[in-house]
C-alpha cells in the first residue's frame, strides 16, 4: 500500500458501509463505500473532460465535496493543487500558472472566482460535474509510489511561495508514522473533527483517521461554540487546531469552569495544535482550562516532499513532562539535529538551526533547483527554525532564523519579546517584528492585540524591567487584529511592511 489510491481502496474494502464524512453543519453523510463511488466518478468526469495533461486545482472551504475531489484527483493520476480560498484571483492564477494545472474544479460558492479565472485562460470545472456518458467506466490509470499526490504551496509568510511536491509514498507514510505516533490510540470508532483547512494542516489526519476506518466530521467555519456543540452532537474524539483557534476556545471555557471537563466527558480526548509558535503565557493559559487535552507537534510543509511525516516533534499533554516552551521530542523514526554556522552539530542549550533528517528521495520544490538545493541538504531538511535541544532530547524553537532582529549588531529574538508580553493580562497576541532606525539599523516594534483596557506607555513600562535595554522595543502599536496565512501563522512580513510604511520608508 503505498500510494493514497491504494489506501482508499483498502479503506472502502474494510469498511465499506461505515461512515467516513460528516458534514456537520447539515448532517450528511458518506460511508465508505460511497465516497470510494463519488472519487471515482470524478476522476473518470476529470479525464473526460480537462483538455490536456496536468495537476488539478480544488477550490473551494473544507466540506464532503473538497474531500472527494481531492480523491477523484488522486485517482484520475493527477497531482492535486489545494487552493486556498483566502487568496486573490491573481495569486490563483500564478500558482494555477506555476504548478501547469490542466484545470479547476471548484465549489457553487466560487462561481465568481471561478468566471475571473475563465477570463484569464483556466479550464474551470463546478463540483456538480459529471462524466458525460460516452466515457462509461474508463479504468483507472496506474498510479506509483513516486508520483506526485499533491503540491502544496508554502505560506509564504517569508517572500513567494513555493510549491512542495508530495509524492503517493509520502502520504502513504506520513499516515503511517501518525498513527504510531500523535494518534497511536486511533481505532475505527475515533472520530476526528476537522476545523483547520483541508488544503494545509486537516489532511494530514485525514488520511491516517480513513486508513483505520474513522469517521471523520467536518465543521466549517470554526467558532468555539460550533465546536463544543459538535464534541457533543458526534463524540468527536481527536481534532487539530491553530494556535488562534485554542485561544479562542480558552477565552470561551473561560466563562464556564465545567467547560473543559464536559468536553472530555463528551468523549473528547485530544485537542493538538501546531501551524504556528505560541507564546508561554498563551500556552500556560491554555494549560490551564484545557489540561490533558492540549498536545503540541511541530512541523512544516516542506517535510511533506522530504521526510516520512509532515511534523518532527510531538508533545503529550499526559507524558506529564515538565518542559516549558518545548514542542516536544522527536517522532517515532524521525532524527533531529541543531547545526551551527559551519554546519555542525550544537552541544544540547546551544542555539543554532534545527535541520531534520531526511529520506533518500526527496521530491524538493516545483521547478526551483536552487531553493531545493538551499533547503534540502547533506541529508537534512533545514526547517529555517533557530532551536536548541535539551539534554533530555526535547526541543526548544526560539525563533525563525529570518526573523532575528539585528540591533546595534546585537541580535534580538522576536519569541522573547512576544513571551515576555504575553505574560501581561490585558495581552492577547502579539508579534514582534523589525522597524528601522536611522542609528541602529533596526529597532524592534511590537504589534499587539489587546483587551482594551491598555495603552502602549502601560505596555512599555510592563517591559522595562522585564527585558534588557537594547531589547526593548521602540514601539508598541496596538491593533485589532494581526494578519494571519492559510495555517495561523502570523504574517510578519505584511507587519515589516507596515512599520516602514508608518515610518516613511518605501
Amino acid at each position: 500500500m503505498s500510494t493514497l489510491n491504494a489506501l482508499l481502496r483498502n479503506a472502502k474494502n474494510a469498511h465499506g458501509p461505515r461512515s467516513a464524512l460528516v458534514d456537520a453543519s447539515t448532517e450528511e453523510t458518506v460511508s465508505f463505500a460511497d465516497f470510494w463511488e463519488r472519487a471515482v466518478v470524478g476522476a473518470t468526469a476529470l479525464n473526460a473532460l480537462l483538455h490536456r495533461p496536468g495537476p488539478v486545482a480544488v477550490l473551494g472551504r473544507n466540506s464532503i465535496e473538497w474531500v472527494c475531489w481531492e480523491a477523484s484527483v488522486s485517482l484520475s493520476g493527477r497531482a492535486c493543487l489545494p487552493v486556498n480560498f483566502r487568496l486573490s484571483v491573481q495569486e490563483m492564477d500564478w500558482q494555477l500558472r506555476h504548478a501547469g494545472a490542466a484545470g479547476l474544479v471548484y465549489a457553487p460558492a466560487f462561481e465568481d472566482t471561478a468566471a475571473e479565472l475563465r477570463a484569464l485562460g483556466h479550464q474551470c470545472l463546478p463540483f456538480t460535474t459529471a462524466a458525460p456518458v460516452s466515457a462509461g467506466c474508463s479504468p483507472l490509470p496506474a498510479v506509483g509510489p513516486n508520483d506526485i499526490q499533491r503540491i502544496m504551496y508554502t505560506s509564504a509568510t517569508t517572500g513567494t511561495a513555493k510549491g512542495v511536491l508530495t509524492p503517493h509514498h509520502r502520504v502513504v507514510d506520513n499516515a503511517v508514522t501518525t498513527l504510531a505516533n500523535q494518534l497511536s490510540d486511533a481505532t475505527a470508532s475515533s472520530r476526528y473533527l476537522i476545523v483547520t483547512p483541508l488544503t494545509h494542516m486537516a489532511i494530514g489526519y485525514l488520511w491516517p483517521m480513513l486508513a483505520v476506518g474513522a469517521t471523520s466530521v467536518i465543521l466549517d467555519p470554526f467558532t468555539p461554540e460550533a465546536f463544543c456543540a459538535v464534541v457533543a452532537r458526534h463524540q468527536a474524539t481527536h481534532t487539530l487546531m491553530v494556535p488562534t483557534m485554542v485561544t479562542d476556545l480558552v477565552n470561551h471555557l473561560q466563562a464556564s469552569p465545567a467547560g473543559a471537563n464536559a468536553l472530555v466527558e463528551q468523549g473528547l480526548r485530544a485537542i493538538w495544535y501546531a501551524g504556528a509558535p505560541t507564546s508561554r503565557g498563551a500556552r500556560q493559559r491554555s494549560k490551564e482550562i484545557l489540561g490533558n487535552l492540549l498536545n503540541e507537534q511541530y512541523g512544516l510543509t516542506e517535510l511533506w516532499s522530504s521526510h516520512r511525516s509532515m511534523c518532527a516533534t510531538y508533545m503529550r499533554s499526559q507524558w506529564g513532562v515538565d518542559k516549558p516552551g518545548s514542542c516536544g521530542r522527536p517522532l517515532i523514526g524521525t532524527e533531529v539535529a541543531v547545526l551551527d554556522t559551519s554546519d555542525a552539530k550544537t552541544p544540547s542549550g546551544t542555539v543554532g538551526e534545527l535541520v531534520v533528517r531526511s529520506t533518500a528521495e526527496i521530491a524538493g520544490y516545483l521547478d526551483d533547483p536552487v531553493a531545493t538545493a538551499e533547503t534540502f541538504t547533506d541529508g537534512w531538511t533545514r526547517t529555517g527554525d533557530l532551536a536548541y535541544i535539551d539534554e533530555d532530547g526535547y526541543v526548544y524553537i526560539v525563533d525563525r532564523k529570518k526573523d532575528v532582529i539585528i540591533s546595534g549588531g546585537f541580535n534580538i529574538y522576536p519569541a522573547e519579546l512576544e513571551n515576555t508580553l504575553s505574560t501581561h493580562p490585558d495581552v492577547l497576541a502579539c508579534a514582534a517584528v523589525p522597524a528601522p532606525h536611522p542609528k541602529w539599523g533596526e529597532t524592534p516594534w511590537l504589534y499587539t492585540v489587546t483587551s482594551g483596557q491598555v495603552d502602549e506607555n502601560a505596555l512599555l513600562d510592563f517591559l522595562e524591567p522585564r527585558l534588557s535595554r537594547y531589547k526593548r522595543p521602540s514601539r508598541v502599536v496596538i491593533v485589532d487584529e494581526l494578519p494571519l496565512g492559510p495555517t495561523g501563522k502570523i504574517l510578519k512580513r505584511e507587519l515589516r511592511d507596515r512599520a516602514r510604511a508608518q515610518l516613511g520608508h518605501d
